[in-house]
């Protein structure tokens, strides 16, 4: 079925800021009210970003990764899309792959009317992730990122962020990245992967972002809220940044989650999306969501 696209603009917490999002709907008229699914790209992305310092929305400062700003986005597309006719409010689904995935699990949890979630690699337990990274600037980058915060909050936001690289820096022709050169993501083909899938990513971010990503545990908010929403995680098998072990930690602890492992070792983090080149797994994923989804939602 083709879809057409559409851009919408969404009123954020923020007065006179507006969140930008794309808006897919069937081209074929229909008189009943649609499922929908609200989602947002994860860390560093900014195609289609509906968060609200990132692409065409209007917030600042620009590239502003604050966990707290991402998920009062969430809930504000919740409830611009609670408000439109042409959906079914007992049918919304959320989504987000990576750090998002986090969001939308805890967005669900604390919401406790969402009919399904979907997460693609999720960050859902910040202390399982950061056992799995291996970089030589984790503790100069969270130092980073701690003053960052700290300037943030005694100059009441007037003074610019620190920014830092989103990932280390990597060379497309040897496939070779600098690990000595200060960065956040540390993960085979990150860097490229920015730069072919979305290349209107940033390249940097704000340095606060270490101290949410050091210490998110949305898996502790589903268990705090009793998660009933139908919950898929899809993991791949070689995922070093959102470990699979946590993603099964995740369903042991909330009964109405179930994971899904796509690919085996050489499955990287990315691997969930449709430029990776190692182990891609995106047309497993996409079928496993449509699955899912038509089980839950019909």
């Amino acid at each position: 079925m083709a879809n057409s696209r559409t851009d919408v603009w969404i009123p954020s917490a923020t007065p006179g800021v507006r969140l930008h999002a794309w808006q897919y709907t069937p081209r074929s008229s229909s008189r009943q009210r649609m499922p929908v699914i609200v989602g947002a790209p994860g860390f560093a992305f900014s195609k289609a970003s509906g968060f609200d310092e990132y692409g065409k929305s209007e917030g600042t400062p620009r590239n502003l990764a604050d966990l707290a700003s991402q998920l009062q986005d969430y809930r504000s597309a919740l409830a611009w899309v609670r408000g439109q006719s042409a959906f079914d409010p007992e049918r919304i689904v959320l989504f987000g792959a990576a750090f998002s995935g986090g969001h939308a699990v805890t967005v669900a949890a604390e919401d406790g009317h969402i009919a399904a979630v979907l997460g693609l690699c999720p960050m859902i337990n910040a202390k399982e992730a950061g056992k799995s990274l291996n970089s030589p600037w984790l503790i100069p980058v969270g130092l980073y990122g701690v003053l960052d915060r700290i300037l943030s909050l005694v100059t009441f936001g007037f003074l610019p962020p620190l920014y830092i690289p989103a990932t280390h820096p990597h060379d497309l022709k040897t496939g070779k990245t600098n690990e000595w050169i200060p960065g956040i993501v540390l993960t085979k083909g990150a860097p490229q992967f920015y730069k072919e899938c979305d290349p209107e990513s940033p390249r940097y971010v704000t340095a606060r972002v270490v101290t949410d990503m050091a210490t998110y545990m949305p898996v502790d908010t589903a268990v705090r809220h009793n998660l009933k929403s139908p919950t898929l995680l899809i993991s791949p098998g070689g995922d070093n940044i959102c470990p699979l072990e946590a993603t099964k930690d995740f369903a042991a602890r909330v009964p109405s989650a179930e994971v899904k492992v796509l690919g085996d070792k050489s499955s990287s983090h990315f691997a969930v999306l449709p430029s990776c080149v190692d182990g891609n797994i995106w047309q497993d994923c996409s079928q496993a969501m449509v699955e899912f989804l038509a089980a839950k939602l019909s």
